[in-house]
Order: C-alpha cells, then structure tokens, then sequence
C-alpha cells in the first residue's frame, strides 16, 4: 500500500513488493512532530480500532514501525515493550505487528490508567485544521472524523482546544508543504468517513511515501553512474540509446512511471555533463599549469634568442609539451620565457655584482698593486692570492668585467697618489710662505730701527741680514729668494711715498712750519715725529723729501734773487731814461 500525503484515497501499488524488493528494506529515520500519517482508508461509515500492516517506512528510529492491526495481544504476555527515543522521549513497539507507537498501550497500563481513559466522552478532542475546519480525535481508538462524534463533551477539551487555537494560529506562518498537504487531503475526505491518525500535537509521524521516492531516485542515480562508469552510457546520449543498457539492470523497475526515469536521466544528464565540463576545464588547467612548472625549469629556458618555433622543435616528443593546445601553448612559452629570461639575467646579474665586490676587496688588500701595476702584473699577483684562489665563483668571473674592476681600482688609486702629492705641496706651500713671512719680519724689524729705508742698498745690509737664522732658512727652499724679498720690500716703500710725502706736508702746515734752505735734516724728523701720523713715514721717504722741499726753498730763493735782480736792472733803466 502506497501512502500519499497529498489530497486523494491510498491506492495499491502493483509494483510495491519488487520496489521494495530493491530498496534496502533497513532503512530507518525519525518521527517527526506535528504530522498526521494516513496509515488506512476504511469504507465510508466506519469506524477502524486498528490500522491496517504496512511495511517498515524510512526514517523510523531504531525498533519502531508504522502503526498498524495486530491481532489481540495475549494478556499473560504483553507484545509491547518500552524504548526511548534518542531526544529523550519514550515510545512503544509491538514485536509482532512491528507497529511503534507515541502513547502507552493499554496493555502496559495500570488499572488506573485504562479506568480513566475508558470514559467514552473524554476520550474524544476537538482539532482545527490550517483552513478553520474542525475535525475530532479519538485518544483510545485512534479515530479520527469530521462529524461531531456520540458523547461529545466539547467543555472537557475546551482548555485544551483553546492552547491548540492559539498554537495553531502563532505557528501558521511557519506551516509546512506538507502540513498544507495533510490539511488539504483531509479537506477532501467525505464529512462522514473517519480515519485512523495519530494526535497532531502529541504524536509525531512519518511519510513513508516521499522517502520511498527518494530512495528509489538514488537507486536509479546510482545505476545511471554505475553504467557511465562501465562506459555503457555518456552524459551526451538521449533516453532511447541509454535504455538499451539499463534496462536489464533491477534497480531500473525500481520506479514504475516512464517520465520519472526519463526527468532523473535528464537531471542526471545535466550535471553528468556539467562535471564534464569543469574536469576537462580543470584538465586543461592542470596540462597549463605542469607545463608552466616544467618550463620554468628546463635549461634550454634560459637561452635569450629561444624563439616558439625552434622550442615546438625541441619539445615536440615531450608528453607535457603535447598535452597543451597550441594557443595556449605559445602564450604559456612566451611568458615562461620572459620569467625564466629575467630571472636568469637577475641570478647572473647577481653574481656579477657579487663578483665585482670580492674583486675589488682583494685589490683594496693588496698593498704590492700601486697605481703603476699594469694588469698583466695584477693577473701574475692575484694567482698567487691565497683568498682570490679559494673562490671558484669569483675565478669564473668575467674578464671583461674584471678588467673593468682593475681599471676602477687603479684610478682610485692614481686619486689618492695625486690626493696625496697635492697634500704634500699644499704643506710645502704653507712652510716655504712661512718660512717668507719670517724673512719679512726681519726686513720690518730692520726697518722700524731705520736701518732699512726705501734708499737701502741690498749690499749696504747683506752683513746684517745674513747673520740671522731666518736668512738661512730662505736659502733651503725654492721660490723667491732672499735678495727677491729684500727688493720687493724696498719697491713697496718707495711705492708709499707720495703717501709720506702727504703726511709730511700735513704735519708742516698744521705746525705753521716751512722748510728753508737751512733748515737741517734733523728738525724736519722732530716736527714730523711729533705727529702719530709722521712715525709711520719712511726715514727715506723722509729724506727725500726733505732733499726734495730743500731744493725747492733753493729754487725758490734763487728765484726770488733773480726777480730782484729784474727789478733793480728796470730801475735803473727807468733812471737813465729820466736823465735823457
């Protein structure tokens, strides 16, 4: 008997026993809560005590069963027994009719406990269903009708029905499809027929119907991915090429309808090739990628002239290399060789940098290479290199490049000889000038006694000057000498004379003196000494000034006598003239 949870009778099944036959008949679930399960259909106007046998449904907990008739247990020995359920609750299951049931049988109850409920009217409660229709259930025999049944008392439920209301009205938002379902097939039922179901809030239930369904689409998935998997059907061929292989096979009457099998086919079809598509996509993926890998790592990788043509020469017998379409396969060498290319001038390019230092800190060690060394002396000196020697990278160095480093090297060190020889001048420079400055300071100070005038004559002071250390020192260096400095100082005093003879004038008018022709040498030096400014004039200069404003009083007096001479020379001219 199949059972349907949707409007309509229960019909028979004429392939039920080879279906089940085909199913794993162990399967087992769990009651669920708040269902009714139609478990019998009686002739109108009757009312069932019992429920008809069915086969052990899905989804049932371990040692229950769908409730169904049994015969009368004996009352020596009870057929029920007392399990509880894995959430805690307790159920009963009844070892001949493999029935498993929420409410304690009365065979397991006490005197008290069928006393109570042998009262015909309270064993009646009143239900509404999710449309507002109101259906009764009777809690001893399991019956359940539309019609108000004989000794309905309706105030014994009245609380009861109105906790079932209210549950009833909070949770219709949340009603399942199968609930509506259920509510819809007893909707349709004849007012007058009744049927056996478990207590909607108090016995949960089980739909043996769907997981029979569901069982059987798995079954014949599986015979579907079975037969792909022998290579007997592809994901690409339709229903009429695929039954021919199938259809020998029991789990192929598993499902009675055509159209079923023809939808899961088609389902399965779909995703069959679905799965096809991403492996062969990952497929290719993979081939990319054990391509890219191998490449990256092929010696012939790092030739910078490898062009696609010559590399599909070489790798045409490689299994990896044939396992790429050709599209992918040059864009996939192009990139690798560009990566493998860089990476190699990079590696290379490190280990030349690597090289260029250790070079270059040998040589910087190497005290017998001067700025003189050619390179083929360098080469002889570094084979003789305990460090050079003991590094093979650096002996496979290139010779273009270390040719380089030894050029740099020997220009560095033609910097620091010229570096150095220019320090060294700069020093000789600075003890030759002040080796001069001390040979001046002789001068100056033969100059403040008056011993050296602008009108000295070198010979006149050489006695003088050459017993002095000084004048010894200017004989040991190069540059000016002793006689160029002896000169150069007397040019500059005779340079300062127009400067002296100013002063000189200044201080003889500001004293409201004159120079004749007999005033002497000596008073012309005490009137000019007098000022601060005359100390600082040359004795020479003086003198020659002095020489110089002397000669000047002469001529003036000469002049002056001969102007004398003029006048008296006119008077008496005039006088002889009166005398004609």
């Amino acid at each position: 008997l199949r059972m349907f949870p949707y409007p309509g009778m229960g019909v028979i099944n004429p392939l039920y026993a080879a279906q089940l036959a085909a199913l794993n008949p162990l399967g087992r679930g769990k009651l669920r809560d708040g269902y009714c399960a139609v478990v019998g259909v009686p002739q109108p106007g009757t009312a069932l005590l019992g429920v008809q046998s069915l086969p052990r449904p899905m989804l049932v907990p371990p040692g229950m069963g769908v409730e169904g008739g049994a015969a009368s247990p004996s009352p020596s020995a009870s057929n029920w027994t007392e399990h509880k359920h894995e959430d805690g609750r307790v159920y009963y299951h009844n070892k001949v009719t493999r029935q498993s049931v929420w409410t304690k049988p009365d065979e397991l109850k006490t005197p008290a406990e069928r006393g109570a409920s042998s009262s015909g009217g309270d064993s009646w409660k009143e239900y509404t269903t999710g449309e507002g229709k109101k259906y009764y259930y009777n809690q001893s025999t399991k019956e359940t009708t539309w019609t108000v049944p004989e000794g309905f008392n309706p105030t014994s439920g009245a609380s009861e029905k109105k906790e079932e209301s209210a549950k009833e009205v909070k949770e219709e938002g949340g009603q399942s499809e199968l609930e509506r379902a259920m509510a819809a097939t007893l909707a349709s039922l004849p007012k007058e027929t009744s049927i056996s179901v478990a207590t909607l809030s108090d016995v949960p239930m089980i739909d043996p119907d769907v997981e029979l369904k569901k069982r059987q689409a798995d079954r014949f998935t599986e015979l579907l991915r079975d037969k792909y998997k022998d290579g007997k059907i592809t994901a690409t061929c339709n229903w009429d090429k695929a039954v021919p292989f199938i259809q020998s096979d029991p789990r192929f009457r598993i499902l009675s309808k055509v159209s079923e099998k023809k939808q899961l086919f088609n389902a399965w079809k779909v995703q069959k090739q679905k799965e096809e598509r991403d492996e062969k996509r990952m497929a290719v993926k993979k081939a990319k990628e054990d391509l890219e890998t191998w490449l990256l790592t092929h010696p012939k990788m790092k030739n910078n002239g490898l062009q696609y043509r010559r590399a599909d020469e070489i790798f045409a017998s490689e299994p990896i290399w044939k396992a790429v379409a050709e599209d992918d396969r040059r864009e996939i060498f192009r990139e690798t060789h560009m990566t493998v290319t860089k990476k190699d001038e990079a590696e290379k390019a490190e280990i030349a940098k690597r090289n260029v230092q250790a070079l270059n800190d040998i040589l910087e060690n190497m005290g017998e290479i001067t700025y003189r060394t050619t390179w083929a002396q360098a080469q002889r000196l570094l084979i003789e290199n305990s460090e050079f020697a003991a590094d093979d990278t650096l002996q496979s160095m290139d010779k273009m490049d270390a040719l380089i480093v030894f050029e740099k090297h020997i220009k560095n060190l033609e910097k620091q000889y010229d570096e150095e020889k220019l320090n060294d001048d700069k020093r000789l420079r600075r003890q030759e000038r002040k080796t001069r400055e001390a040979f001046q300071l002789l001068l100056k100070e033969l100059h403040d006694k008056g011993e050296l005038t602008s009108v000295s004559l070198w010979s006149t002071l050489y006695t003088t000057i050459a017993s002095d250390s000084r004048f010894d020192t200017m004989l040991h260096q190069s540059g000016s000498t002793p006689l160029d400095l002896f000169k150069f100082y007397v040019e500059d005093l005779k340079e300062q004379y127009g400067n002296d003879r100013k002063i000189i004038k200044d201080i003889i008018a500001a004293q409201g003196k004159s120079i004749e022709v007999n005033t002497t040498f000596d008073e012309l030096v005490s009137w000019v000494h007098e000022d601060e400014r005359g100390k600082k004039v040359d004795m020479g200069n003086l003198k020659l000034c002095y020489n110089s404003f002397v000669e000047k009083a002469e001529s003036k007096e000469k002049e002056m006598e001969r102007e004398e001479a003029r006048k008296k020379r006119r008077i008496e001219s005039e006088f002889r003239n009166l005398l004609r």
